[in-house]
């Protein structure tokens, strides 16, 4: 994931999956692919809800949440007011702290 977060009109990028939480509520729309997204403390495939095209969720403020993607990978589209953040279950998942 790819993002920056305190900054408005940013881009956020997900290849394969994620796990975090963000302080604001988002809105989200599946724009092409599978997007298979779940709630809980960790990743946990049987949670996960495949959401095709053309679905819609939330992701509430301060609600630990995980993600991913297949092959090919899906694009959506995440909308929410900022500046925000995201605070990943493992810290070392961060990509801003990635070199």
């Amino acid at each position: 994931m790819h993002s920056q977060p305190t900054q408005r009109n940013r881009a956020d990028a997900i290849r394969d999956r994620y796990e975090a939480r963000d302080a604001h509520r988002r809105m989200a729309a599946v724009l092409s692919g599978t997007w298979h997204f779940g709630y809980g403390t960790a990743i946990d495939e049987g949670q996960l809800k495949n959401m095709p095209p053309d679905s819609v969720y939330s992701e509430s403020a301060g609600v630990n949440h995980f993600a991913r993607t297949d092959d090919p990978p899906s694009i959506v589209q995440i909308s929410g007011y900022g500046p925000t953040d995201t605070v990943y279950f493992d810290s070392s998942n961060d990509p801003s702290k990635k070199k």
